[in-house]
């Protein structure tokens, strides 16, 4: 009997997980759509919005101070800036569910580019602008064409050869 409400109390929690994961991407701006647009404050103080990078390549970065696996890809995106020619630039969302801790990972971690923004909230899932791009878990990261068109999510070598690096 204790085993049989285990088993239902499980696949309440799958099938609700997997629910929740569909209606996220569902909702997600696809490749070739106009990409969501991302407007907040930077790490900095300065006003940000999506629009004013528009005639370069973005690449969007969604990572988060707690996230292990983001390491890697922060690396890549520091190679990435170090050939940066004036044609991309690199926007990167921490989510975080402490103010404060993307911003100091960031200097941790020596995050060279200016857009970085934090986000606070619980869970990825319900951060609005992960859920714009479809973000389930991070890291994720996109490409955005010079004009203001989502190309896709993908990884940092793919990014790399987008843009001809």
């Amino acid at each position: 009997m204790k085993n049989s409400k285990l088993y239902i109390l499980a696949a309440l929690f799958i099938i609700v997980f997997l629910g929740c994961k569909f209606l996220i991407q569902n909702g997600a701006a696809d490749a070739g759509e106009k990409a969501p647009e991302i407007k907040g404050q930077l790490i900095s103080g300065e006003a940000f919005s999506l629009e004013q990078l528009k005639g370069k390549y973005v690449v969007v970065d969604f990572w988060g101070s707690w996230c292990v696996p983001c390491r890697p890809v922060i690396s890549e995106l520091k190679k990435l800036q170090t050939e940066k020619d004036g044609t991309f630039e690199i926007v990167s969302v921490a989510l975080e569910k402490r103010e404060g801790a993307g911003q100091k990972a960031a200097e941790i971690l020596g995050l060279n580019w200016k857009y970085q923004i934090e986000e606070v909230s619980k869970f990825v899932a319900f951060n609005g602008t992960a859920r714009d791009y479809g973000v389930t878990d991070i890291p994720a990261t996109f490409l955005i064409n010079p004009q203001g068109e989502l190309v896709g999510k993908m990884h940092v070598a793919e990014i790399r050869k987008q843009l001809g690096l």
